[in-house]
This record gives C-alpha cells, sequence and structure tokens, in this order.
C-alpha cells in the first residue's frame, strides 16, 4: 500500500509525476465501491475521516512520521495511519485497526512496521525499535537492509550479542554490505577480538576506500595490534579524505610516538592544537 499510495497524488503537487491511470477507481475503505471524491476516498469517507477527524493534523503525523524528503499529504495510506495514530498507541493496535479500515496486506503490514520503527528509532528509543523490526524480520526474512537495521537498535539497546548476529546475517545475504561489516568491525574491536575486527574492517575499506572514518577505525585496531606501519597509512588515508578531523591527527600523533618518532608526534598534536583553536 504505501508504495501505491504514494502516487495518489493531487493532481497539483509536482513532487511526484502524475500519470494517467494511474488513480484509484473505488473508494480506498474495505467494502465501499463509490467513486473517488478525493485522496482516494468516496464524499461520504473522506468527510468522516479527513475532515471530521482533522486532516490537518493528520497531514502534520504524516510528516513527522515519513518525513520531508516527499510530500505525502495527499496519500490516502499514510493519511489514514496519521489518523488512526490518534486511537492506536502501539503498532499492534495500529495494524489492527488499519485493517479494520483498509484491505491491509503482508506488504501494508511490514511498511506501519517499519515506519513506526524509525520513528523510535529518531527518537533514541531503541528497544521499542526493536520490537517491531523482530516482527519485520519474520514477514522480510530475506532482507539485507531490515537485518541491518534490526542490528542497528540491538547494538544501541547493548545487545551486542544479537547485534553481532544480525549483522552476520546481513552480509550472509549480500556478503558486500559495507555498513554491516563497518559495525561488526567496531564491535569485534569493542569487545577485543581484534583479529575478527581488522577482517571486517578491511572488508568495508575494500568496498568504500573513500569512507574516512573506516580507514581511521581500522588504523585504530592496527595500533592495538602493534602494527604502527599500518596505523600509520590508516591514518594518513582518513586524514587524505577529511583534513579537519582533530581525532585522525591525535590518533596518528599517539603511533608516531610508539614507533618513538617524536618530531612526528610533536607535528601531529600541533595541527590538532591549531584545529582545537579554530
Amino acid at each position: 500500500m504505501y508504495e501505491k499510495t504514494k502516487r495518489v497524488l493531487y493532481r497539483q503537487t509536482g513532487n511526484v509525476s502524475f500519470q494517467k491511470g494511474d488513480e484509484m477507481e473505488e473508494c480506498k475503505i474495505k467494502n465501499c465501491a463509490e467513486k473517488i471524491y478525493k485522496n482516494g476516498l468516496c464524499e461520504k469517507h473522506y468527510q468522516e475521516l479527513m475532515v471530521e477527524a482533522g486532516a490537518n493534523t493528520a497531514n502534520k503525523k504524516a510528516e513527522k512520521a515519513v518525513g520531508a524528503d516527499i510530500d505525502l499529504k495527499a496519500s490516502v495510506g499514510i493519511q489514514l495511519e496519521a489518523f488512526l495514530l490518534r486511537v492506536a498507541r502501539s503498532a499492534e493496535k495500529l495494524v489492527s485497526k488499519y485493517r479494520s479500515f483498509t484491505k491491509l496486506d503482508g506488504k501494508d503490514t511490514v511498511e506501519i512496521y517499519l515506519r513506526r520503527a524509525e520513528s523510535f528509532e529518531r527518537k533514541g528509543q531503541y528497544d521499542k525499535a526493536v520490537s517491531l523490526m523482530e516482527k519485520v524480520i519474520e514477514l522480510r526474512p530475506e532482507d539485507v537492509v531490515v537485518f541491518y537495521r534490526l542490528g542497528f537498535d540491538y547494538e544501541n539497546t547493548g545487545m551486542n550479542k544479537e547485534a553481532i548476529g544480525a549483522y552476520k546475517k546481513a552480509i550472509e545475504l549480500d556478503a558486500k554490505n559495507l555498513d554491516s561489516h563497518y559495525r561488526l568491525g567496531l564491535l569485534y574491536s569493542k569487545n577485543g577480538s581484534h583479529n575478527e575486527a581488522m577482517a571486517h574492517l578491511k572488508k568495508a575499506r575494500e568496498l568504500g576506500p573513500e569512507y574516512a572514518e573506516v580507514n581511521y577505525r581500522l588504523g585504530i585496531v592496527y595500533d592495538k595490534k602493534k602494527k604502527y606501519t599500518e596505523a600509520v597509512e590508516c591514518f594518513n588515508k582518513a586524514i587524505e579524505i577529511d583534513s579537519a578531523n582533530i581525532r585522525y591527527y591525535k590518533s596518528l600523533g599517539f603511533t608516531y610516538d610508539s614507533m618513538g618518532k617524536h618530531d612526528e608526534s610533536i607535528a601531529c598534536f600541533k595541527k590538532a592544537v591549531e584545529l582545537e583553536e579554530g
């Protein structure tokens, strides 16, 4: 429904091209075959659900839930969801009430869970996001992005073992998933498993050599392994990509100091101080 209802826009919006044949011929409400009046609803249901419930309030809730990248004010699916959120605070209740109003299928259910999870993630309520993403996994067991998001939510609730499992599953589904390799590298480094951390961060750098933070984090692992030459190479690469990052100069300075290269170390710390002072 989410993808379908994105197309049901006012003709004047201009944000999404409206082509002949995109219109929905019948009212979206279940068991209603009346001709569309506005926003995918017949006149009766439009008055009941949009006007009397307060379309402006629904629109604001829709913008907050979905974001401002695409104008979905006229998307009947999103507006109905926003309206129903007024009477259903949990995703389970939302899905139940949504289904009682509309012709909701499994794909629609997933989209509702994903949007609610995203809302919790933005608020930092990762524990609530986890419960929803676990439901999505049951419906989309082969979705790489879903496993990555679940791993990230696990990680932010301190469930590192579960996060590692989710990231590994994402990589199993797509060996070139840079983000999962990167997050695994960080988690393994955090728990002292430096060989595993190195393997995943090296893979992440192979997939995204232009990412400064990937190079930097790999340099940190090399430094912990006392592979100072490799660490210096990584830190210098990170600085080449992002020359204004103070952490990179400090870490490079510490590594030079460990190598006994004190002049180079001092030069790095001087640069860090210059950046700090603006």
